[in-house]
């Protein structure tokens, strides 16, 4: 059994206090602090407030609930149906490359012990219903990451004269500094503090251990933030690719990216409505767009960054072999490195590439086996944040017939292939129509117009 138990606000360090009890593990801790800019304090015992923070505990426990993926989730914090459907998914889909490399069972045999709010808030609308009601004007907080998508999302904002703060969620001070020297923007942080005994746990072979829906933890901080600043948004960076599952895993789809997807952010968005009704929205600014696309808008207009943008999660190794040296931002042999070479390449001269990467990506013999894998030509789709493998196959086909970039290790080698995978032309024609497309999302219509005009 693993049990989310009562919270603590403690108002002199501006933090939440979030406990957890593993059957197998025993008691833990983690303290969240939030930014002097949020005034925790003045809304922290308002209904909504609690409310939210009551979600937050259950989304905070899925990094210690991993430690045994015991069978009960149990808490006697009560939640809205809509909450709670968000905490089945998480622990469920959310968790599901979690469960499939531990070869755990999938869909877990999970049973879930929360009591029920009354039914004192608006369940039945639909997420159109929401749609209708967004707060004007927006007045955003604004996930940064560091990487190419936050780039984007922020110029698109600047681009729609919309006035936003940006915040980031760090584990130590090492990332700070990694995200610090990712922009030129102020960052607000908030801070985790992870139970030592998580840590040391984790270097023992006494737990399992895996990827967690981290998307999922930052949603719902920056929503308490929101709540503590008076901001009236919280705005994420995640495209429509997110919702493309990674593998199968006995015979379920399972996505690296759930806490990312669609399906996740309407999950998300109709559990905040029952919190805090059109008080506070959530949506991902870019959930329209395609890996392509963004690729295109990042190379050409955000130049400007292309000295501080990072997609490498090298970034955020600190010790051991796979640690970047401070002056690197891309290790340019992992497969998010070689992702994002292949989608930017159609968009660079090879002395703007080599300025942005710092490496010649596609000229590394040893990068072919992680486009084989990125294209669907090799063994399977890596579990990282990259993008849908046909849209990556159609940049490959794309560059086969670019001066600058036919010759290279990589496109030479993948472009002999291709063809017995996909048809080259239709890959082609499939390229150009991802950089015209747009697709559903929750953007507020104000936003949209200049989203669409972007195309």
């Amino acid at each position: 059994m693993f049990q989310i138990l009562n919270w603590d606000y403690r108002e002199k360090d501006n933090a939440v206090a979030f406990q957890f009890e593993s059957a197998t593990h025993g008691h833990f801790t983690e303290t969240v602090t939030f930014p002097e800019v949020c005034r925790l304090g003045a809304v922290i015992d308002t209904p909504e407030c609690r409310a939210l923070v009551d979600l937050a505990a259950f989304y905070v426990g899925i990094s210690y609930y991993k430690t045994a993926a015991e069978n009960r989730l149990v808490s006697k914090l009560a939640l809205s149906c809509s909450s709670q459907a968000s905490v089945v998914a998480l622990y469920t889909d959310g968790l599901g490359e979690f469960y499939a490399r531990n070869a755990l069972d999938f869909p877990p045999d999970l049973t879930v012990e929360i009591p029920q709010l009354s039914p004192n808030t608006i369940e039945s609308l639909t997420l159109h219903t929401r749609e209708a009601s967004h707060p004007e004007p927006l007045n955003p907080i604004v996930a940064f990451g560091g990487g190419k998508d936050s780039h984007v999302a922020l110029s698109l904002l600047q681009r729609a004269a919309i006035e936003y703060t940006v915040v980031s969620v760090v584990l130590a001070e090492a990332v700070k500094e990694r995200l610090a020297a990712m922009t030129d923007q102020t960052i607000h942080w908030i801070h985790r503090t992870i139970d030592p005994r998580l840590i040391t746990l984790n270097q023992s072979d006494d737990v399992y251990n895996g990827h967690i829906p981290i998307t999922a933890i930052n949603s719902v901080l920056l929503s308490i933030m929101a709540m503590g600043t008076g901001a009236n948004a919280v705005v994420f960076s995640n495209e429509r690719g997110a919702s493309v599952a990674t593998r199968e895993y006995r015979g379920h789809p399972v996505n690296h990216q759930y806490s990312k997807s669609l399906e996740f952010e309407q999950y998300y968005r109709k559990a905040l409505w029952s919190i805090a009704e059109n008080r506070l929205d959530y949506f991902s600014v870019l959930r329209g767009y395609s890996e392509l696309w963004i690729a295109r808008y990042a190379a050409t207009e955000v130049t400007g960054q292309h000295h501080r943008m990072a997609s490498c999660n090298r970034n955020f190794v600190f010790s051991g072999p796979k640690a970047l040296p401070s002056h690197q931002r891309w290790c340019g042999q992992c497969s998010k490195c070689v992702f994002s070479a292949i989608i930017f390449a159609p968009h660079l001269s090879k002395a703007e590439f080599i300025a942005l990467f710092d490496a010649d990506i596609l000229n590394d013999a040893d990068n072919i086996t992680h486009a084989n894998n990125l294209t669907g030509l090799g063994t399977a789709k890596p579990w990282e944040c990259v993008g849908d493998m046909q849209d990556t196959a159609s940049s490959i086909a794309v560059l086969s017939d670019h001066a600058e970039w036919s010759d290279s290790v990589v496109v030479s080698s993948l472009i002999k292939t291709l063809p017995a995978h996909y048809d080259v032309e239709q890959l082609k024609q499939r390229y150009d129509e991802q950089l015209v497309s747009y697709t559903q999302n929750c953007v507020p219509d104000a936003l949209q117009q200049t989203l669409l005009a972007a195309l």
